[in-house]
């Protein structure tokens, strides 16, 4: 018979909770053990400073939950069509997801065996998972987002937010989402362990998703006001990572953002300079292939972000090392021209890493790379260049 919307019902807890709760008696390991395994393939995601990037739930770790259960989508899916919200549009339409509804009993046997540990992980478990996290993720950086421009992010944490917010309090996205689910377990917990109605959990699931949401929407408005303002410039002044070995002064990490812009605005307003190409000596890579390298990595507007982003690295690591030292002493260009094998610098592999990503565009630089002497030669080249126009500028 066909429910009225409005009409409160209690299929889930009288069907779907004695399946649910039998299963967890006889298989509580098998479910346990498909958490931890979602916990640890996400977990530099999860466990990251802020929201760096998506977390992906897929078909399969939503079939692994169910098979941990002995359930099917279809069965759980079948019970639902009893409940007076399913198949009307409901907002937020997680809501009417199988798998959530079927993690609201696991919650609601937790709650009720008074295992507080594996009710938070649980509802720790469906936050991060598609209909949640992942949709947020989409709906709120749509453009320009952080997994590509991770200095934008690494701003906002360090310099945007107090601790107020989660994030920063509690010093990574997964303490942040435990937190809010701790807080949301005490608000609701007695409308749950009772005997719940369908209204019940369609209100805490409700609940989860825009405590999650406005995670999202205060996060991405402080990252997208950073991304307007190019404040990204100053992570260098910023405590990120062992404070006294790589922190500068503001009055340099100021010098260091003018000159970055100077830098990146020159190259992109006019054309690559043959010359400075010419003063690349390394018979493993011509001069006009410098300029054709260059001329790819500039002419890629996707890649401007990251061009202020080596820039700067480029001028702060100089500055750190080399205090007192000016950018266009003597010392700069000596500096960045010896070589720097094995280094485990932070600052040093992120910007090799980006200059990969843009050699890895041109097609030439594919073919010859597997030659080792050949790929330094490109790496070089690109830094090479780079840092002639920063010395360039800095004498402006």
């Amino acid at each position: 018979m066909a429910v009225n919307y409005g009409d409160n019902t209690d299929v889930l807890y009288k069907e779907l909770y004695p399946i649910v709760r039998d299963s967890l008696t006889k298989s509580e390991t098998r479910y346990k053990a498909v958490i931890s395994d979602f916990m640890n393939k996400n977990h530099d995601v999860i466990y990251d400073i802020g929201i760096y990037d998506n977390v992906y739930y897929t078909n399969t770790d939503k079939e692994k939950m169910f098979a941990s259960l002995n359930l099917t989508e279809k069965q759980v899916e079948k019970i639902m069509e009893g409940c007076f919200w399913h198949g009307q549009g409901v907002n937020p339409n997680c809501v009417d997801e199988p798998y959530i509804e079927t993690l609201m009993c696991v919650l609601v046997h937790y709650l009720k065996a008074k295992k507080q540990r594996e009710a938070e992980i649980t509802l720790i478990y469906m936050a991060f998972s598609g209909k949640i996290y992942a949709s947020l993720y989409g709906k709120y950086f749509k453009t320009a987002p952080p997994n590509k421009m991770r200095s934008i992010m690494d701003y906002v944490v360090n310099s945007m937010l107090n601790d107020k917010f989660n994030i920063k309090s509690e010093g990574s996205i997964f303490g942040a989402v435990r937190k809010m689910c701790i807080k949301l377990i005490e608000t609701y917990k007695n409308r749950l362990i009772g005997s719940p109605t369908d209204e019940d959990y369609k209100y805490f699931v409700s609940q989860l998703r825009f405590r999650v949401n406005d995670m999202f929407r205060h996060l991405s408005n402080k990252y997208y006001e950073a991304y307007t303002n190019k404040n990204y410039l100053n992570f260098e002044s910023d405590n990120i990572v062992n404070a006294d070995e790589f922190r500068i002064a503001n009055s340099d990490a100021t010098t260091a953002a003018r000159l970055t812009e100077a830098a990146v605005s020159y190259m992109l307003s006019t054309v690559v300079d043959l010359k400075i190409c010419n003063g690349f000596n390394d018979t493993n890579i011509k001069p006009t292939e410098i300029k054709t390298i260059m001329e790819l990595i500039l002419s890629n507007k996707a890649n401007i972000n990251n061009l202020y982003r080596v820039c700067n690295i480029i001028i702060c690591d100089f500055i750190r090392r080399h205090p007192g030292k000016k950018v266009g002493d003597i010392e700069f260009l000596a500096y960045w021209f010896q070589q720097k094998p094995n280094t485990k610098d932070p600052y040093i592999l992120e910007m090799q890493s980006i200059v990969e990503s843009w050699l890895n565009e041109d097609a030439t630089y594919r073919k010859r790379k597997s030659r080792p002497a050949t790929a330094i030669a490109y790496r070089k080249a690109v830094v090479y260049y780079l840092v002639r126009i920063i010395d360039l500028m800095s004498r402006k």
